[in-house]
Formats: structure tokens, sequence, C-alpha cells
């Protein structure tokens, strides 16, 4: 392999030390290398610096040769099946396409906005103006959501078939606790000890079939409603719970977290706060702790995806096929 040629714009990091380097952000134009240094004084810096691949369209990736050689000696090698090698030879966090408008945008704005726009938008809903436009509001709240999602997706681990057996599993078992306690109707003896300001207020209940005079209206409502709960709400979800908070609480630099890093403090607080934001609280805190199993069982925050997505959608089947519309 050839060496890599110098590049001006390395030298103030020749007197550093190349720690760890793995390639990610494929695409036509470009790559990334990403990587930790030391400098002079011995402090640690993480750093990605693109890298163009050939006109040709084949796709490159920098590799390290040796540990703790200096970044002139790295090699330049080329990748015919860049997906499988990139994922074979890195985490699923670190094989992110960072696109000009994600890279330079905050981790932490990343993984939490579309949760604070989710929740404020759907305070809105409890509006008693707005009450009337609840379809509406709902669909605009969706959009809102995906699209910050979306905008922000190249910053979250890259999409992996790893573990979704059982994050398939996860989802199945967890719909089952779910409608299961909540027709028990326990929530109502620990809602009575708690203070008001911090149970979670119960859920609109909208019936779409008494709502909206239309049939066809109310079938459009349905298929966004499915849309919102089986889609955007496990995307958005388990960003923030378990890509990102499960992770700040180990550490600020939560990116450099691996996924599906345990501590008890970080399980604990999120099966706390998961449960706090919901008014079935026995159910939630069930739920969450076995989901935040399949992320410590398969280190992959898509399979953890994958379970919240199943138990929500068999949840708004068991919703239209019994008109329990108190669950959503």
């Amino acid at each position: 392999m050839p060496v890599l040629p110098a590049v001006t714009n390395w030298t103030s990091y020749e007197h550093g030390f190349v720690r760890h380097s793995r390639s990610f952000g494929f695409d036509e134009h470009r790559q990334y290398l990403r990587y930790t240094e030391t400098d002079a004084e011995g402090s640690l810096h993480r750093n990605s610096i693109p890298y163009p691949c050939r006109p040709s369209g084949c796709y490159w990736y920098l590799k390290q040769r040796h540990r703790h050689e200096p970044i002139d000696v790295l090699e330049l090698g080329e990748i015919r099946s860049p997906l499988r090698e990139c994922h074979a030879m890195s985490t699923p966090d670190e094989n992110r396409d960072l696109a000009p408008s994600a890279s330079g945008s905050s981790p932490i704005l990343a993984y939490v906005l579309p949760f604070v726009l989710f929740m404020v938008l759907g305070a809105a809903e409890g509006w008693e103006p707005l009450k009337p436009y609840y379809p509406f509001v709902y669909t605009a709240k969706i959009a809102i959501v995906l699209g910050c999602w979306c905008y922000f997706r190249r910053r979250y681990p890259a999409p992996s078939t790893a573990g979704l057996g059982w994050g398939i599993l996860a989802g199945i078992v967890g719909v089952i606790v779910w409608i299961g306690l909540w027709n028990l109707n326990l929530e109502r003896h620990i809602a009575d000890i708690l203070p008001s300001w911090l149970y979670s207020a119960e859920r609109i209940g909208y019936d779409p079939f008494t709502a909206i005079t239309s049939t066809g209206g109310a079938w459009a409502f349905i298929a966004v409603r499915l849309c919102g709960l089986a889609l955007v709400v496990p995307l958005m979800e388990e960003v923030f719970w378990r890509g990102f908070l499960i992770r700040y609480l180990v550490k600020d630099d939560f990116e450099s977290v691996p996924v599906g890093t345990f501590t008890p403090w970080s399980f604990s607080a999120v099966v706390v706060l998961f449960t706090l934001a919901h008014p079935e609280l026995l159910a939630a805190a069930i739920w969450c702790a076995g989901i935040n199993w399949v992320l410590y069982r398969t280190k992959n925050l898509w399979a953890c995806i994958t379970a919240h997505a199943v138990t929500n959608l068999l949840l708004g089947v068991y919703i239209l096929a019994t008109g329990s519309w108190a669950l959503w």
C-alpha cells in the first residue's frame, strides 16, 4: 500500500501520536478519518479529517499500521465493500457520514432536540383552544420531529442488524406486559402517593371514529397516528434515552462511551425518568428495564429501536381492535 502523502494542514499534528484511527462517513465525494491524538503537553484530542476519494469513485479508508506511530506513516488502502468492511473494523457509533450540516452541530443538540420538540408540541396538544384541531396538531408534531431527526441522522449510530432478533422478541414480550399491567390498573395506587407535578398526565385518548365525521378522514388520521406511534416515537425516544442519556450519565463526552456500556447509575436513572414520562408507571418501568437489557445484550441502538417499534405497532393494533383509546 502506498504511504499517505504529507498534507500541509496536518503539520500542527506532527508532534502528536495517533491512538486510534477508523474510517467512517463514506460517500462519493469525501471520507473522514476519526482519531485521537496526544499533543506535546500530553492532552488528548479527538479529531476528524476529510480525505477525498479517487475520481473513479472507489471508496478508500485510512488505516493505521501501528499504534502510537506518527500521522505521516498512516497508510491508504482501498475498500471494495465499504459498509461491510467498515462495520467489521469499528463500532456502529463510528460509522457515521458526517455531512457539513450535521458535523458542525452540537452532539447534545442532535440527540436531544427531537425529544424536546416532541414533548413541547405534545404539551400544546392539550391546550384547550387547539383540542378541536388535534389531528392537525399531531400531524404537524410528527412531521416536525421526524424532519429534525432526519436532519441529524448522520450523527446517530448507523443502522445495524446486530441483535434485531432480541429486539423483536423484547418488543413482543414488552407489549404483553404493558397491556396486561394497564388492564390491572395498578397505576392509580402509585399515583396516589406521588406529587401531582411528578405524575405524567393521562393520555388524550382520542377516538377518531367519534371525533371525525368522515370515515376516510378517521382512517387517514389513524394511519398518521400509527406512523407516529410505530416509527417516529421509537426513533426519537431511543436516540434520546439510550443513545444519549444512558451514555451521558456515564461521561459528559457521551459519544466516546461505547453503545451498551452498563453502569448501575445510568441504568437506574433512565428507568426512573422514562417511567415518570409515562402515565402507565409500572408498565413503563418494567418495559424500560427490558429495553435497557436489549441495549446491553446487543450493543446496538437499532435493536432497541426495533423493540420499541414492535411494541408500539402491536399496541396500536390492540387499541384499534379493542377501542382502548386511553392507551394513545
